[in-house]
């Protein structure tokens, strides 16, 4: 052949796989690191699109908010006790009737 000896091919031998699996393994990484990328885009639409969803949707929300003012007049209530309110529970002659006939009945 050319005069190499069998350790001088067998050199150049583990030489071009050595340069072989290199370039594959720069190509699988190249296609990885292209792959990470585009996965990474996509995630990047799909957030930007549902930022403006919800934006649209809050801006729905909120055009549809009207302001309305009021003045609001407080009113007092007055009570006034026309019989006596007993402190310890004495019922009053129209309460003891009133008690009788509820139990009749």
């Amino acid at each position: 052949m050319f005069g190499l000896t069998g350790v001088q091919l067998r050199a150049m031998v583990y030489v071009a796989l050595a340069a072989l699996s290199f370039a594959v393994g720069w190509q699988v990484h190249a296609w990885k690191v292209a792959y990470d990328l585009e996965r990474d885009r996509s995630a990047q639409e799909a957030a930007a699109a549902l930022v403006n969803e919800i934006s649209g949707k809050t801006l729905e929300a909120i055009s549809g908010i009207r302001v309305e003012n009021k003045t609001i007049y407080q009113q007092g209530r007055t009570e006034v006790l026309r019989e006596t309110i007993y402190r310890d529970c004495i019922i009053p002659e129209s309460g003891r009737v009133l008690l009788e006939s509820a139990r009749k009945n």
